[in-house]
């Protein structure tokens, strides 16, 4: 059987080639579903995966970088892996904090993850890159503000995101980063708040799935009865969080 490479595989599944059914599938983490590189949208009129151009190109263009650089946007590739070219951009750097050891790792121009260390859903190393020099401007800003946010001198981050992600996840992520500073919410609002009001057990996946902890605060979604539940840098640092916010008494 014919073997791709992942710049073929994507450029099969965004093109929707049918050469290749077959040989290669697209699958969404979230429901499981799997499809063909031919499969048509369900929603006509409406590709599978939405692409927001990053701040640069916004700038290019003639329009104000910060409407893009406000939001995560998908990474270009971002279905199930990314594609070699933007996978070689990407650097990583590891920090200390009172929480534990954190692993940040950017692109050229956006922070794509912040994980604890070994956390859930901790990604292989072979996605991180390679380690980044002494100075990164995506690293060095997110390092600071992390910092910042965990000293109770923040409350909220400045940064360009690009989360690797299906469109479900993205929308939930979306929402995530609406609960404000001090402010909780459930997986059902959220389910609602996405149009799936029946999906709370996807929307607690897409929360554990959240490439971005802290600067997209997950930690601030607790179970319709106030209880923590899960939570993939562990409860006890989900605790500490909320009551870095003022939501838990110390």
């Amino acid at each position: 059987m014919q073997e791709l490479t992942d710049d073929q595989r994507y450029a099969a599944i965004t093109a929707r080639d049918a050469r290749s059914d077959g040989v290669s599938f697209t699958c969404v983490r979230s429901t499981g579903i799997s499809c063909r590189p031919s499969c048509p949208s369900r929603t006509p009129g409406r590709d599978r995966v939405e692409f927001v151009p990053s701040a640069a190109a916004a700038v290019a263009r003639g329009r104000p970088a910060g409407r893009y650089r406000a939001r995560i946007r998908p990474a270009e590739g971002s279905i199930t892996t990314m594609p070699a070219p933007l996978m070689a951009g990407i650097r990583h750097r590891r920090i200390d904090t009172p929480l534990g050891t954190y692993v940040l790792a950017a692109g050229d121009d956006a922070l794509i993850g912040v994980w604890r260390q070994q956390q859930k859903h901790f990604p292989v190393v072979s996605q991180l890159g390679d380690p980044a020099g002494h100075t990164h401007p995506v690293l060095d800003a997110a390092a600071t503000q992390l910092g910042q946010y965990l000293a109770g001198e923040r409350t909220d981050f400045e940064l360009p995101l690009a989360a690797v992600g299906t469109p479900f996840q993205h929308r939930v992520w979306e929402q995530l980063q609406r609960i404000p500073f001090g402010g909780t919410t459930t997986y059902g609002q959220i389910a609602r708040s996405v149009g799936s009001p029946r999906a709370a057990q996807a929307v607690g996946a897409a929360v554990g799935s959240n490439p971005l902890s802290i600067v997209v605060p997950c930690h601030r979604v607790l179970a319709s009865n106030g209880a923590l539940t899960g939570y993939a840098g562990g409860v006890e640092t989900k605790l500490a969080l909320l009551r870095l916010e003022g939501v838990l008494a110390d």
